[in-house]
């Protein structure tokens, strides 16, 4: 990588990292789609099981998954992006208030994943976290597909972005070692409307970070790291 200053360099360094990222997006995107039907595959299974051996009546396992698939799939969907990706987290919390021993329980919750025991004993334990813990497990695919989802945007907002006046924004802060006031970033002419889009798409890339009270960028110590390493 060429000094801080050789901004053609830079420029090269964002559009490689910005091309990588598409590709995981779309990556993710053909990992997260066959995931969301994972949740729907088990139930189906289970409710097919019950029938088959409880009332000895056979029906199609593909009536039973295509249904829970309609069903189930929207729901999660919705759920995630209520929750934010923070499901499980809030129904902790909402626990803890009602039960001083939550991180009891939260152990017998996180062993579903590894240990069939540790499933019955935790849904004995608290069928309501348990049950969280589940739901939790058949949301890794939509969550991983709404994440995909906003990577594929935001490369799609890169042909729309001025590489060259990103490069100068990413120049300048490598060659400072604290932030800046976003105005102090303005060239001679430019609005701030214009450079504000510029710093969202590098922030929204991984580059930039916003101190809380907003009134200053800096260059993320990750990216300056990566930026010396190749200049080295």
């Amino acid at each position: 990588m060429a000094s801080g200053g050789d901004a053609t360099g830079i420029e090269v360094a964002l559009r490689r990292r910005f091309g990588v990222r598409r590709v995981m997006g779309w990556l993710a995107l053909g990992f997260g789609v066959p995931l969301c039907f994972l949740g729907p595959a088990l139930l189906a299974t289970i409710f097919w099981m019950a029938m088959l051996f409880g009332t000895r009546y056979w029906t199609p396992w593909w009536w039973w998954f295509g249904g829970l698939s309609v069903l189930a799939i929207p729901s999660l969907f919705r759920l995630e992006i209520r929750s934010r990706g923070k499901f499980l987290d809030e129904t902790l919390a909402d626990a803890a208030v009602h039960d001083s021993d939550v991180m009891g329980r939260l152990t017998s919750v996180t062993m579903l994943y590894g240990a069939g025991w540790g499933l019955l004993g935790g849904l004995g334990l608290n069928p309501g976290l348990t049950t969280a813990g589940f739901v939790e497990f058949f949301l890794a695919g939509p969550r991983i597909v709404l994440a995909s989802l906003k990577t594929i945007r935001e490369s799609r907002s890169g042909a729309a972005i001025d590489w060259g006046r990103a490069a100068d924004v990413v120049t300048f802060l490598l060659a400072r070692q604290d932030g800046v006031e976003p105005r102090a970033l303005l060239k001679a002419g430019e609005r701030m409307g214009e450079l504000s889009a510029v710093l969202l798409w590098l922030a929204g890339q991984g580059w930039l970070g916003v101190v809380a009270t907003g009134d200053r960028v800096f260059l993320f110590s990750a990216a300056r790291r990566g930026l010396s390493k190749q200049r080295d």
